[in-house]
């Protein structure tokens, strides 16, 4: 009786091996994802602006692969842009922030590189003026990156001043407007309640091309673009020069950019 005992207390600690410190389910409060990240090497600085879907994935991924921090950007205002192009000076609709945070995401082993995980997540911290169809794309150097088809979402959330975030899920979405390697992109509607607060991600995995990607330093550019006036219709194309949004019945709108740069393993 007591061998069978044993055996089972010896199994049940293998079993206990093979669980990660927090199981992936609702029970994990965000503040232990928080903590987990820290111990996994995140910055508490990058974490402190991500929302509730980057930590959550974040998480994700740190269940079943070893993550680092490649790279992290912010960038604050809005540009004014117009058929001459952009405008010296920012004008900025409400109180606008971009930031793009990069995961080099590996193996187990911490050796073999899998791809980069990219959040590029922007928020309104007062209510814009305009709550229109706005864009995001993202574009990389296609002959050393490429994205990993079926990788993207769009997660945005709203609030007002008194209470907590809330996953804005008529405008999520897993489809984007427009893809090539070498850049992505999505318009999406503004949550239409003009007092309300706004925030999103937009996340895309991205692969080495080849085994001679590897040390080469490289960019991934983000850019958020915001329209100011009613539009007929909006667009998303992608050129050998990057990724750019068309508004087609406005004469003018706001773009903000944020860059970050990797070093490929």
């Amino acid at each position: 009786m007591k061998k069978m005992m044993s055996l089972a207390l010896a199994l049940v600690m293998c079993l206990s091996l093979c669980i990660p410190a927090f199981a992936s389910d609702f029970s994990v409060s965000h503040a232990e994802k928080y903590a987990h990240l820290v111990e996994c090497g995140i910055p508490e600085y990058v974490l402190d602006v991500q929302d509730e879907f980057s930590i959550n994935s974040m998480y994700e991924e740190s269940l079943t692969n070893y993550i680092a921090l490649a790279s992290f950007n912010q960038s604050q205002g809005l540009d004014d842009v117009n058929n001459s192009g952009i405008s010296p000076a920012a004008v900025s609709d409400g109180s606008f922030g971009m930031d793009t945070t990069v995961l080099a995401v590996y193996a187990s082993d911490r050796v073999t590189f899998l791809y980069y995980a990219v959040y590029t997540k922007y928020e309104w911290t007062s209510a814009p003026f305009q709550h229109l169809t706005d864009g995001i794309t993202v574009n990389w150097d296609g002959n050393l990156l490429t994205y990993i088809s079926g990788s993207f979402y769009y997660a945005p959330s709203y609030k007002t001043a008194y209470t907590s975030w809330t996953d804005d899920t008529k405008n999520a979405t897993t489809t984007l407007d427009n893809a090539l390697q070498g850049g992505v992109g999505v318009t999406f509607d503004l949550e239409k309640t003009a007092t309300l607060l706004l925030r999103g991600t937009f996340f895309i995995k991205l692969e080495k091309r080849n085994a001679q990607s590897g040390g080469n330093r490289t960019t991934i550019n983000s850019n958020y673009a915001h329209t100011t006036t009613s539009v007929a219709a909006s667009s998303l194309t992608i050129g050998t020069s990057g990724v750019s949004t068309t508004f087609t019945g406005t004469q003018s709108y706001q773009n903000s950019a944020s860059t970050a740069t990797v070093t490929i393993p």
